[in-house]
């Protein structure tokens, strides 16, 4: 069946309202967030929207900040399977793959403070640690029992803590070490503890524990009982020497220390102190006494209740409080993010209805999700300035077809990992993709992709199992932002260059020109190597990746040299790209001494329905003169597609006359209705439209300025035309009365009236069919036969006949040339 591929078309769609997850930068200055496979780099206020990725064909997602800020690291399935990837955080460079022969899905991103490694754990539950430098991998554990993803590094990046599976279903808490690779289990074996969290100077390790069993009874269906609220918060102490957590609270009286010397100046070598700072900064050595960790267990004077995602900073605990569950209907209490702070051991709400939240590496701030948007708090009590993060700006590149080749290649590994028995069945489940994904190529519609994958399915030979969804529109037209240049491409290098860049009035927001801005020092001949990071070639149309990006800041890759990694290269971050083509130096005043003649018109493109705002440059080009007081004379010819102001028919004195006499000049007013036309034509001459020379300064494409006038028509209802126009009118229209009574005489215009809406005659109704017998209306016929041979007696028409109708079937007598007008008496 023909097709013009409408679904399978590229196009450019807002994520803003799909985020998979997010996170924070190491000091809360930008968020990074991922949605439909691609990761951003969001600013919390101000700054540009990055696409870090631009994937359509694969999934990135999971994505985490390395500690020192420089490159943001994620799970990525471009190479076919699930791997490790690391990217600029700006996105000056592509991304590059960290590791290499993935066989199962990945999950749980997290960096050691120290930035030299990276955990994570896949679909087999397995935890693995993996060398940034070198991109080795080392198998930590394996859980048998359940989810590994609650791993975390200790302030030092070299010891791991994570849950795992015990054989009586208990979870335990574990510590790797990367000195010896050891694993040793730190908690007792008798309670299911789990979501480890590191205090940030090393003494302790928190995590959450379900020991309280306080069930609840005397339901009114069944007298059975539920476990609830039972999580409790605790602390172990690493150290064998390390105090208590929270040791017993007593009010002393305060000493005041003795006051220093006035006399004797302070003995602070600035040196020092820097030194002081630095060695502040260093992430404090962990030691572990792991004899007899287990017994040296404290609680957190928290009262138990149902707990999840703990974390720790400085001075605080924070962790998700949510209701219990029930089938059928939500539960009684909404997820709040709790914090508890450790000096005062208060607990309090930080957020309502948390969907999820993220810390930064230094602990000082908390992305939350809540009510479907994502807001930065600061990570302490009492915390009350909120930020929401603007994510209108997140757009990705949708192209069809490579999607669904992603999407099909996902759905099979998801099956291979995630199916009942590992024997799929008795099928060979690989052959099954190769025999399948032949038939992508014939792909049109996201229809046609769920019914290729539930065949494939289908082979499995097993139930429940589905696939819907998708999406089914037609891609909707993007608007496209304009930098307000002219590209050229140079063949040796397969570059786009500039080719000339347009002036504008950087000080009016409608016309400037982005690429003459201050701060952004383009130069015709240079070349522009990426878009956004995106990275730009001539194979690739430039306006494509300016899609939906009008009004908003761009980063720019400029290149004096076309070779990406030459040091020439800068960074540009362009202000905010345009909407709409600039007329290049096109100003409604030039100095006096500039105007010179120009030898050819210039046309100033207008939009067939404009208005006042739509094509406000109209204000600029084209101003009208008259008397003030009467906008019923002034308006504007709007029906034609261009406004032509024509130099050869002005004359630079009357244009410095009327700039002299600004009170005379009015704006056109854009708002009226589009009733009248331009001069121009031949028709419109005919009808005396006036002509008027009105001043119009312009500059030619040549650096000089002239003042020139625009010859604008006008017609309206209080505008008579000239005299000899009126004549002529009046004599085109006897003229055609002349004609219509010939075409009357004849009977050929009674039709053709009809269809012209003029008003016809209205005739009588017909009489009903005669009831009389057939002899009757012989005798009748036969009369008005004798009367129609019977001559008429000269002399005057008798009064009764005057009055009386003539009998029936007889035809009157009509005036000459009226011939087709009948009487309406009776037939």
């Amino acid at each position: 069946m023909p097709d013009d591929g409408t679904a399978s078309r590229p196009s450019r769609i807002a994520v803003g309202g799909r985020i998979e997850g997010y996170a924070l930068s190491p000091k809360g200055e930008r968020a990074v967030i991922w949605a439909r496979g691609d990761v951003f780099s969001v600013p919390i206020e101000k700054g540009p929207t990055r696409n870090l990725t631009h994937s359509p064909g694969a999934h990135d997602r999971a994505a985490r900040w390395s500690p020192d800020g420089r490159q943001v690291a994620f799970i990525s399935d471009a190479s076919g399977e699930d791997e490790v990837w690391l990217v600029a955080q700006d996105g000056a460079t592509p991304p590059t793959q960290l590791t290499i022969g993935g066989d199962r899905m990945l999950y749980g991103i997290s960096w050691a403070p120290t930035g030299k490694r990276i955990a994570i754990h896949d679909k087999s539950n397995r935890i693995r640690v993996v060398d940034v430098a070198t991109g080795a991998i080392t198998d930590v554990a394996r859980n048998l029992g359940g989810g590994a993803g609650d791993h975390e590094w200790s302030p030092d990046g070299e010891h791991l803590a994570f849950s795992l599976t015990d054989e009586n279903d208990m979870r335990a808490i574990h510590i790797w070490s990367a000195a010896d690779g050891a694993v040793q289990r730190v908690t007792s074996e008798l309670w299911n503890e789990f979501s480890p969290a590191w205090d940030p100077s090393g003494d302790y390790l928190f995590f959450l524990s379900d020991r309280d069993y306080a069930p609840q009874l005397f339901t009114n269906l069944e007298w059975n009982f539920a476990i609830n609220r039972n999580t409790g918060v605790f602390a172990l102490a690493l150290r064998k020497d390390a105090p208590h957590p929270f040791p017993p609270q007593s009010d002393e009286v305060a000493v005041d220390s003795p006051k220093p010397d006035a006399d004797k100046p302070a003995d602070k070598p600035a040196d020092k102190v820097a030194d002081g700072d630095k060695a502040a900064k260093a992430p404090p050595a962990v030691r572990i006494d792991f004899e007899g960790l287990g017994a040296r267990v404290a609680r957190v004077p928290v009262e138990a209740d149902n707990y999840a995602g703990l974390s720790a900073n400085k001075g605080n605990l924070f962790f998700v409080r949510y209701g219990a569950g029930y089938y059928g209907r939500e539960s009684e209490h909404k997820p709040a993010l709790m914090v508890f702070d450790r000096d005062k051991r208060k607990l309090s709400v930080l957020v309502d209805d948390c969907g999820g939240y993220a810390s930064s590496a230094d602990g000082s701030k908390l992305l939350v999700g809540t009510g479907g948007t994502q807001v930065l708090i600061d990570a302490k009590a009492g915390a009350s300035d909120k930020k929401t993060i603007s994510t209108a700006s997140m757009f990705v590149d949708r192209v069809p077809r490579a999607e669904w080749d992603a999407i099909f290649h996902q759905v099979w590994r998801r099956f291979r990992d995630f199916f009942y028995v590992d024997n799929m069945h008795g099928y060979d489940w690989p052959a099954l993709r190769a025999q399948y994904a032949a038939l992508l190529p014939y792909v049109a519609h996201r229809s046609d992709l769920n019914y290729v994958i539930g065949e494939m399915i289908a082979e499995l030979n097993v139930g429940h199992a589905y696939v819907t969804g998708g999406d089914w529109d037609a891609p909707a037209r993007p608007g496209v932002g304009l930098l307000g240049a002219r590209f050229e491409v140079d063949p040796a290098s397969n570059r786009y260059r500039f080719a000339k860049i347009l002036r504008g009035q950087n000080e009016e927001p409608r016309y400037r020109s982005p690429l003459t801005e201050i701060g952004v020092d383009v130069k015709v001949g240079e070349y522009l190597l990426a878009i956004d990071g995106e990275d730009l070639t001539a194979d690739v149309n430039p306006f494509r990746l300016l899609r939906h990006k009008a009004g908003q800041v761009v980063q720019l890759r400029v290149g004096v040299t076309p070779d990406p990694a030459t040091d020439t290269q800068r960074q540009r971050e362009a202000h905010r790209v345009g909407d709409r083509p600039q007329l290049p130096g096109l100003r409604p005043h030039q100095p006096r001494a500039c105007r010179q003649a120009l030898r050819r018109p210039v046309r100033v493109p207008a939009r067939p329905r404009h208005g006042g705002e739509r094509h406000p440059r109209i204000h600029q080009v084209v101003l009208r003169s008259g008397a003030q007081g009467r906008p019923d004379r002034r308006r504007p010819q709007q029906r034609r597609r261009q406004r032509v102001a024509d130099a050869d028919r002005a004359a630079a004195a009357r244009a410095a006359r009327h700039r002299d006499r600004p009170q005379h000049r009015v704006h056109l007013d854009l708002s009226e209705r589009r009733l009248q036309r331009t001069d121009g034509l031949p028709a419109e001459r005919e009808l005396g439209v006036r002509r008027r020379h009105l001043p119009v300064d312009v500059q030619d494409r040549r650096p000089r300025t002239v003042d020139r006038q625009a010859v604008v028509g006008r017609r309206g209802r209080h505008h008579q035309p000239r005299p000899a126009a009126r004549r002529r009118r009046l004599q085109r229209a006897g003229v055609r009365q002349q004609r219509r009574a010939r075409q009357l005489g004849r009977g050929g215009l009674r039709r053709r009236s009809r269809h012209r809406g003029r008003q016809r005659r209205r005739r009588a109704p017909r009489r009903p069919r005669s009831t009389a017998r057939t002899g009757d209306r012989r005798a009748a016929e036969a009369v008005r036969a004798a009367s129609r041979e019977a001559p008429h007696a000269p002399g005057p028409a008798r009064e009764d006949q005057v009055s009386a109708s003539p009998p029936v079937g007889a035809e009157p007598a009509t005036p000459s040339g009226l011939g087709a007008v009948r009487d309406s008496g009776i037939r």
